[in-house]
């Protein structure tokens, strides 16, 4: 068989291995950084989309990696991403994965500790009102979250 198709069992394991601590390293790193820079992604879609897209490059350009390597990487970051997904239905599971939800505006007032810990300005806050067509007043009562769909 041609040596670009297979690799050892062993190889295939330490691949497995490397890419669910990868992702769990991304995940730990992206868990603390800044909310930002998900869009409306939950944490794990963006570390799972940029552990695919680094599979299949590194796998369809590199000499020195077969596709058995390629695929088994890439059957194990589905695997858990799947996995981690699942897990968010635990309360303590999700605490440790995703950005709890925070309140923005009560009863008209912006709570501006929550924007910064959010690292939100109220133009950002203000701009998703525009956007939802919503027109703050004093008696506005709505909840807008640090929900990671970006929803109000």
């Amino acid at each position: 068989m041609a040596q670009w198709l297979t690799s050892a069992p062993l190889d295939l394991a330490i691949v497995a291995a490397k890419a669910v601590l990868m992702y769990a390293t991304a995940l730990i790193g992206l868990r603390f950084g800044e909310r930002r820079i998900l869009a409306q992604w939950r944490t794990i879609d963006f570390v799972a989309a940029a552990s695919i897209g680094t599979i299949v490059g590194r796998t369809a350009l590199a000499d020195t990696q077969t596709y058995m390597v390629g695929a088994v990487a890439l059957a194990s970051t589905i695997a858990v991403h799947r996995f981690v997904a699942l897990g968010r239905f635990n309360p303590v599971f999700r605490r440790m994965v995703d950005h709890r939800l925070r309140l923005l505006v009560i009863a008209g007032q912006i709570r501006r500790g929550e924007l910064r810990r959010c690292g939100l300005t109220e133009d950002d806050l203000y701009s998703e009102l525009v956007a939802a067509a919503i027109t703050p007043s004093p008696t506005f009562g709505m909840c807008f979250s640090n929900h990671p769909a970006g929803c109000l």
